[in-house]
């Protein structure tokens, strides 16, 4: 499973998922957990890791096709590739901003 900010924030808000179903008396929720990790090279150029993690029969692995790599620059023309990378720099702000206030309000 991947090291990111994000897979631990989704972790944590499984952890209480399961305990607010224990104390409801309800079964806990299958695992599931989301991640993004995002990689700032300058203000308006990102790219991201994605992906979504469930039980598994050899523990968790990724689901597959949930997810993926930012496209390589070759992928893409000069004109997507410059839109592409600004909206990745603008997904890893907001990501940024919205955790962190998810933790300290």
């Amino acid at each position: 499973m991947p090291k990111s900010g994000f897979i631990a924030s989704s972790h944590a808000k499984h952890a209480v998922a399961c305990i607010a179903a224990s104390l409801a008396g309800r079964a806990p929720p299958a695992a599931t957990f989301f991640n993004a990790c995002y990689t700032h090279f300058g203000a308006d150029y990102g790219i991201s890791i994605v992906g979504v993690f469930r039980a598994g029969p050899n523990g968790f692995a990724e689901v597959e096709g949930s997810g993926g790599v930012s496209p390589r620059n070759a992928a893409l023309t000069a004109e997507r590739r410059k839109e592409h990378r600004q909206l990745e720099a603008l997904y890893a702000d907001g990501w940024y901003d919205s955790i962190t206030d998810e933790m300290f309000g």
